[in-house]
């Protein structure tokens, strides 16, 4: 197999150059660019959830389904509409890739599509959609917590005021002290409910600040400029791969074809006959030497090697004949020579 591939290199070198031209040619002319945009985004924990091991469990979860959220058509779609694309949301999910990176909080969000900026738009508009959709999950249709509070707190803050009013007109009218002191009673009371619900209002306002930041943008996805199909090293080593095995194919089918033998082994495997001598190929054979100079110092290289290599299937004739008359007991008085050559 050697042999035939040394044989048939030229030929295997042609299919992988051959190779190499068409894809070359294929990803500049004929495949469309597509263009990539990429975008990462770090989701911090639940802050409510305090076990390790739940939280850890909590993590993966959410990620995964951020990640699905991401890649869905109802959110394909609100991205349509906020982008006012001329697109279906069934069109955009092959080009939407959302991946977790493993053992860390980042997802990312890969973006293909042949318009550049459309790909780096939509890369940075889904993960505002994202932080979006994060705020209606905690808080829905209905008032936050804060909002609650605070409504609470105003309507507090009035009755203070009010009871505040009525003690002073008593004070002022010299009223009943059993009246003043029952005011003074609601008062303290009031104040306690509103410090309480001023507590509860804060902790409402770091929670919601804090799950307005857990979708943070860590790298915005730019405009790109190399197309993300441009042909590679990675390209290129599957073309090579590919064409050497093309070209090896291809050469032992040739080899199957060719009925011609090249060289002596093929003699000897093919016939089973034992080759008796080998003479260098050329156009000069012994017959233009002088065949009893070769210790001729002034004799060229060459002839004194085809002059050898006559001697030598010479001696290996003469000792095959008298082999085969020993064997046979039969003289050979004929010899046939065939030769393409017909020097």
């Amino acid at each position: 197999y050697l042999e035939i591939l040394k044989r048939r290199a030229l030929v295997i070198f042609t299919v992988v150059i051959v190779t190499l031209l068409v894809v070359a040619v294929a990803s500049t002319y004929i495949i469309p660019s597509v263009y990539e945009a990429q975008t990462v985004l770090r989701v911090l924990l639940d802050v409510g959830v305090s076990d390790f091991v739940m939280r850890e469990d909590y993590s993966t979860r959410l990620l995964n389904t951020y990640a699905e959220i991401l890649q869905g058509e109802p959110m394909l779609t609100k991205a349509i509409e906020r982008m006012s694309l001329p697109a279906s949301s069934s069109s955009l999910i092959k080009d939407v890739t959302v991946e977790v990176v493993p053992d860390t909080e980042l997802l990312t969000i890969t973006v293909q599509s042949r318009d550049r900026g459309l790909a780096r738009d939509l890369a940075n508009t889904l993960p505002t959609l994202l932080t979006e959709y994060s705020q209606e999950m905690y808080v829905g249709s209905s008032k936050s917590t804060k909002q609650i509070v605070d409504e609470q707190l105003v309507s507090l803050s009035t009755d203070l005021e009010e009871i505040r009013q009525q003690r002073d007109i008593l004070i002022a009218n010299m009223g009943s002290t059993s009246e003043i002191d029952a005011l003074n009673s609601q008062i303290e009371d009031k104040e306690e409910a509103y410090d309480l619900l001023l507590e509860i209002s804060e902790l409402a306002s770091l929670s919601e600040s804090l799950r307005a930041n857990s979708i943070a943008v860590v790298a915005p996805a730019t405009l790109p400029i190399e197309p993300a199909n441009k042909l590679g090293l990675y390209e290129i080593a599957i073309a090579l791969v590919i064409g050497l095995l093309g070209g090896i194919g291809f050469a032992l089918v040739l080899e199957n074809l060719d009925t011609r033998i090249h060289n002596w082994n093929q003699l000897e495997h093919f016939f089973g006959l034992p080759v008796i001598g080998i003479v260098p190929p050329g156009t000069l054979t012994a017959w233009d030497l002088d065949i009893w100079d070769l210790d001729n110092e002034n004799a060229p290289k060459k002839n004194k090697l085809v002059l050898e290599a006559y001697r030598l299937l010479c001696a290996n004739f003469l000792a095959s004949k008298k082999k085969y008359h020993e064997q046979e007991q039969v003289n050979l008085e004929k010899i046939l020579v065939t030769n393409a050559d017909p020097k």
